[in-house]
């Protein structure tokens, strides 16, 4: 009976360290599953830190690119608008506007029509200047030819020689409807002036004209308006100095 005993408690005490045995191993267990999940999730989140860090590079990256390109782009807008105004101002200042632009036009249409430069510039440097004008005019009537002139109509010498003038124009029309045989005032003439060596400019327009001729330090003046006879028209001649 005392060897049973012992046997009991023998066993009990094996059930015992057992248990315990099961126990550490249980709690190592939980230990190594909690230390295995710290050390995974640390992992991963570094792995995703790691991600947002290079996601945030990346993007940054892209901005500052970005930025450099907007920059880029505002520079050269500025340098295109200041370019414009640069080339607005040169327009204004080298186009002439206005009565300007209306002379730019006329001394332009003069070169067009062989008008030498050299006349056009001393007629330019004479506005400068104050001109003296002769007292003594010069005038001459003369009749204007139409396209049914009954006669020759004969030129008019004005400064000794020197300018050869002749006018045609366009038939007055009669009560009855027919042309007549002098020029209606109402409508263009043109003025013919030649000057020595045969060289004649044209002048058109309504009655009256006037027509300036430089030569040398001198401008002659012609005024050229309808005379008092019909069929004729009067010039005037003044000489100015240039």
């Amino acid at each position: 009976m005392s060897f049973g005993l012992k046997s009991s408690r023998a066993r009990e005490r094996r059930r015992r360290r057992r248990k315990i045995w099961g126990w550490f191993f249980l709690l190592l267990i939980i230990v190594g599953l909690g230390a295995y999940s710290w050390y995974a999730g640390r992992e991963l989140a570094r792995a995703d830190l790691k991600q947002l860090q290079d996601q945030v590079a990346e993007l940054t990256s892209k901005n500052e690119a970005l930025q450099t390109a907007t920059d880029q782009a505002r520079a050269a807008e500025a340098a295109a608008q200041q370019e414009a105004r640069d080339w607005q101002n040169r327009y204004q200042q080298d186009v002439p506007t206005g009565e300007g632009q209306e002379i730019y036009q006329n001394i332009q249409g003069l070169l067009d029509e062989g008008v030498e430069a050299e006349r056009i510039r001393l007629i330019l440097e004479s506005a400068r200047k104050a001109q003296t004008c002769s007292p003594e005019q010069e005038s001459k009537r003369f009749a204007v030819a139409s396209p049914l002139s009954r006669d020759p109509v004969t030129p008019v010498n004005f400064d000794g020689n020197s300018f050869i003038l002749s006018a045609e124009g366009q038939s007055a029309t009669l009560d009855n409807g027919d042309p007549a045989a002098w020029f209606d005032t109402s409508k263009p003439v043109t003025v013919h002036f030649t000057e020595p060596g045969g060289e004649t400019t044209d002048v058109s327009g309504m009655l009256p004209i006037q027509h300036s001729i430089a030569r040398g330090d001198t401008e002659y003046r012609f005024a050229v308006s309808a005379a008092d006879i019909r069929g004729y028209v009067r010039a005037t001649l003044v000489k100015c100095s240039l």
